[in-house]
């Protein structure tokens, strides 16, 4: 319809075929913006369903039990194709015979795994230290606080290292994990690259 100026205004019919051009030309352009949206929308829900799928990657498990976390630890070891590398407590490194760890490491050398490995040494565990650095590159730090196994840098299990209170009373609180978080697997590998400059390649005494 088309307003004609004057007083009073008068209207006239629009003919059928420009009123439907009209109209068509008014939803073709909504048509163009729901197109548009559409576009962005489907962006948006691609990202949430990759950062869903990151999250389902990105594991965390609870280890319970010191014979579990060692279990696990071997069966890593045994698994890795690449590397193994490990920030070690005193205690640890002292009981890897013991505890099968070094047999392990022993199979994984068979098969040229490289395996790095940072630990406090002291008398109580230097002849450990001596028939372990035959199989794997050993540095020595001080004040490690906590333990580190790193997997072919894609999984990691860490947790606090074991106190003198807890060898006294028998008793490990059950704070180990393991991920595959990539990010956060990452960030340790960095933590243990750091380690691993600042600390000092330890000397067989035999």
């Amino acid at each position: 319809m088309q307003r004609t100026p004057g007083r009073p205004s008068t209207y006239k019919a629009t003919s059928p075929n420009r009123g439907l051009s009209l109209l068509i030309g008014r939803y073709r352009k909504r048509l163009v913006d729901l197109e548009r949206k559409k576009a962005d929308l489907v962006k948006s829900l691609y990202l949430c369903r990759y950062n869903q799928d990151d999250v389902v990657q990105g594991r965390f498990s609870v280890i319970t039990g010191a014979d579990n976390v060692v279990s696990k630890a071997k069966q890593m070891i045994s698994h890795a194709e690449h590397e193994y590398a490990a920030i070690m407590s005193s205690y640890a490194l002292k009981r890897a015979k013991e505890d099968g760890v070094e047999r392990a490491i022993v199979a994984a050398r068979k098969r040229n795994l490289r395996v790095r490995i940072i630990s406090e040494i002291d008398h109580s565990n230097s002849a450990a230290a001596d028939n372990l650095s035959k199989y794997a590159e050993l540095r020595r730090n001080t004040g490690l606080l906590f333990y580190i196994d790193i997997f072919d840098r894609k999984q990691i299990l860490f947790g606090p290292a074991i106190t003198d209170e807890e060898l006294k009373s028998s008793v490990r609180s059950d704070k180990d994990l393991w991920t595959d978080n990539s990010q956060f697997v990452a960030g340790i590998c960095a933590l243990f690259e750091h380690l691993w400059r600042a600390s000092v390649k330890y000397e067989r005494t035999a």
